[in-house]
């Protein structure tokens, strides 16, 4: 009943602007080009199944201190006072099989003004002075194809850019330190991405499904790789793991294309990194002595070469 209520009452303010408090403390203000939502509690639950189509253009989230301003099919982000972040938002629940923890159900479906746009979405900037990309902050966006995310930005939450099928690249400030859960998963067409060197943890199943992804180089910073992190990327050829890595468990599952893998620690990594993967025309490349050793661990030595790269310098 209170999803019928909200959408009449929409219908009626898109036409004539008004106000309209919904009885959990939140103030909606809409006009014909604009929509300001004044929270006066912590949580954000409920804004309408609606999808802001009417020539709506900017949206403002207050308590967060954001500005969310869209025009011709670029979404523009920014704080108001400077400096901030992207709160977190939910995923619907068909989004949830990445992670192991479950909304509620029958819970409203907390949304931010971007899953409202959704198909409409072709480039987003984020402008300096945003220090975080919260949680599901733009998942959906299916035809999103570039992203700017500035040097303010330090960290990117779970599932962020959860199927954003057509995103092609996107460049990573070097001042992330922490890739989360699901950031990039389901986006098909990225081609490359740009991992800095401050990253210190690349997240479960951060870039699994992007299937046009044909290589990726891991900095040294990275001390954790989670679970399926590139899984089912089935175009990848080339991998570099760092020294840091020590254990691996299904991080490149059915990444049938690989080539060369690249190892920088003289000591394999536990776990079996590989399921699903043929190794036996894949090169792998060691570090100098540790040949021996590789070729005796059960995983490693399903590789069906075996080289030591000796440091020229």
């Amino acid at each position: 009943m209170k999803k019928v209520i909200v959408n009449v009452v929409f219908l009626i303010i898109v036409v004539f602007g008004v106000n309209v408090q919904n009885g959990q403390g939140q103030v909606v203000v809409m006009q014909r080009d604009s929509v300001y939502i004044e929270k006066r509690d912590r949580t954000l639950e409920y804004i309408g199944s609606f999808k802001f189509e009417n020539g709506m253009t900017t949206f403002k989230l207050v308590d967060y201190s954001l500005s969310w301003k869209f025009e011709d099919g670029m979404l523009t982000v920014k704080c108001k006072e400077g400096k901030g972040g992207i709160p977190d938002f939910n995923y619907p629940e068909y989004l949830l099989g990445f992670r192991d923890n479950r909304r509620t159900p029958g819970l409203p479906v907390k949304l931010n003004p971007a899953n409202q746009l959704l198909s409409s979405i072709t480039s987003l900037i984020i402008e300096d002075g945003i220090n975080r990309i919260g949680n599901a902050a733009f998942w959906g966006c299916e035809n999103l194809t570039s992203v700017t995310i500035p040097e303010s930005v330090t960290s990117i939450g779970d599932g962020a850019f959860y199927n954003c099928m057509n995103l092609t690249s996107v460049t990573i400030p070097e001042s992330v330190t922490s890739i989360g859960d699901g950031v990039f998963i389901g986006c098909r067409n990225l081609t490359a991405v740009t991992i800095p060197k401050n990253v210190t943890r690349i997240g479960l199943n951060a870039f699994s499904g992007c299937q046009n992804l044909t290589s990726v180089t891991i900095p040294e910073s990275v001390t954790s790789i989670d679970d399926f992190a590139f899984s089912w990327c089935v175009n990848l050829t080339a991998v570099t793991i760092p020294y840091n890595i020590t254990q691996l468990n299904e991080v490149f599952l059915y990444c049938k294309k690989l080539t060369v893998v690249e190892v920088k620690n003289p000591i394999p990594p536990r776990g079996n990194p590989f399921s699903m993967v043929s190794l036996k025309n894949v090169k792998l490349i060691v570090p100098a002595g540790a040949k021996t050793t590789y070729a005796k661990n059960k995983v490693w030595k399903k590789f069906g070469i075996i080289e030591e790269i000796t440091d020229k310098e």
